[in-house]
């Protein structure tokens, strides 16, 4: 399976035109990032459908459902619109999903969101407030056919259009990388803050820099935990 996606940071201020672009529901969504030796993205998602679209369904018609899916995808960091190739299955249990495959898997971020969803022919429209990042808006375009595949980018060009994303605002990664990068950041400003506190000239101790991967005590050079993150040196005082 594959859409033709982009994502974008959004303003809360912009209208998105009902008449054209259909509001479905709101959901709510947790995340859970794991690592893979393909280099793949593997998430858990556990959904809560909290809000329904028609408020006079019945009180029974009308009740929250839980979902959680095991998804697998591929997507190339670019900025603008990139295909994503993705396959996932439905889980019925996350909690025991997690207690069986959790000892073998590597977690690494967890990501929280609201997620108001929209129907637009083909495609999927998601204005999403990311716990500790903020507002965006994405768009996937569902290509299940030939004919679709060859639509998908006309599709996309209409809803740019239509949502009034600018070329500045679009982001080339997925809420995953960002927290992560927004966590190494805090994290390395940590570190700096703690070496600059305790360095008087001697040699640094690991507790230290306990959060750093990689350093040479004698040199004073650590870097983050990204491996193609930036690499810190600390100048003797």
């Amino acid at each position: 399976m594959k859409n033709l996606e982009l994502k974008a940071y959004y303003d809360d201020k912009n209208s998105i035109n009902s008449n054209l672009i259909h509001y479905d529901k709101t959901l709510y969504q947790k995340n859970t990032y794991f690592q893979t030796s393909t280099g793949d993205r593997l998430k858990l998602r556990e959904e809560n459908n909290g809000k329904s679209e028609d408020n006079n369904k019945s009180e029974d018609n009308n009740k929250s459902e839980d979902n959680a899916y095991a998804i697998l995808y591929d997507r190339p960091d670019l900025v603008g619109e990139k295909i994503s190739n993705y396959d996932f299955y439905s889980v019925n249990n996350p909690k025991q999903f997690l207690k069986v495959f959790g000892p073998g898997l590597t977690q690494e971020i967890i990501i929280e969101k609201e997620r108001k969803l929209y129907f637009y022919k083909n495609a999927r429209v998601h204005v999403d407030k990311v716990k500790d990042l903020g507002l965006f808006i994405e768009i996937e375009v569902v290509i299940r056919t030939d004919q679709e595949q060859e639509e998908s980018n006309e599709v996309m060009k209409e809803l740019i259009h239509l949502l009034k994303i600018h070329d500045k605002d679009r982001i080339n990664c997925g809420y995953r990388e960002l927290l992560i990068n927004k966590t190494q950041n805090k994290t390395c400003n940590l570190i700096v803050e703690k070496m600059l506190e305790c360095h008087s000239g001697t040699k640094l101790t690991p507790e230290n820099i306990k959060f750093a991967e990689q350093y040479d005590k004698d040199a004073s050079v650590f870097r983050t935990p990204n491996p193609n993150g930036p690499l810190y040196t600390m100048k003797k005082i």
